[in-house]
């Protein structure tokens, strides 16, 4: 497997920056993101000279052989938009997360299962996936999506309110998509190889002033 780490340019300057370090014959941009392999030598120096400039958001997805994926029985639901938060929403998504109870589910450490998350806006169409906020690890869904696991009869899932702090009623045709069904700990050497690789990238990107993570999982 390998990391696909996507760079958007936050200023003509950033662009100007890619536009010297990455080879014209390695450009392959994707809705104005720079795609760059995570174990490529050049992605530390670009995120370290963002400095000098306005920055890149950073995203990532995992790309798998067609043998890597026979592998899996489980599949995750991944975004590519993020629902940036008021401080008035990462109040009250904070206070959300402390009162769902830590559990033990067989991790390295417990983990939350949280509800009840605040959005003062949500700008998604109805087949779109996005995050809450750039830290709760937790997805808002449109109607489509909903309807589409819905149809397909998938089990162990469910699709939560989401509040708008404006009219203090539930985002109409917007939901948190929520499970209490964990997996198991994973032990393969995939898995150990795709931990690596994020662990790498989020080491890098976390010793960046200009730069930072935008949605999806980190």
């Amino acid at each position: 497997m390998k990391l696909t780490v996507y760079l958007h340019p936050l200023g003509d300057d950033s662009l100007e920056l890619l536009d010297t370090l990455i080879p014209e014959t390695a450009r392959k941009i994707v809705s104005a993101r720079w795609p760059v392999d995570s174990d490529d030598p050049a992605l530390p120096k670009i995120l370290r000279s963002g400095d000098s400039t306005s920055g890149f958001w950073v995203s990532a997805e995992s790309v798998f052989t067609a043998a890597e994926l026979r592998e899996f029985s489980h599949f995750e639901v991944i975004c590519r938009k993020l629902n940036r938060e008021t401080d008035e929403d990462y109040d009250w998504n904070m206070a959300a997360c402390l009162r769902a109870p830590l559990t033990d589910r067989g991790g390295d450490s417990p983990i939350r299962l949280a509800t009840g998350f605040s959005l003062s806006r949500i700008a998604m169409k109805p087949n779109m996936i996005g995050a809450i906020g750039d830290w709760t690890g937790e997805y808002v869904v449109g109607s489509a999506v909903a309807d589409a696991f819905k149809s397909n009869d998938f089990s162990g899932v469910a699709f939560l309110p989401v509040r708008n702090p404006k009219t203090d009623a539930p985002h109409a045709g917007f939901f948190q998509i929520y499970s209490e069904s964990v997996l198991e700990p994973a032990e393969s050497q995939l898995y150990s190889t795709y931990l690596s690789h994020w662990t790498r990238l989020v080491r890098i990107v976390s010793q960046c002033r200009s730069s930072s993570f935008d949605g999806g999982r980190w």
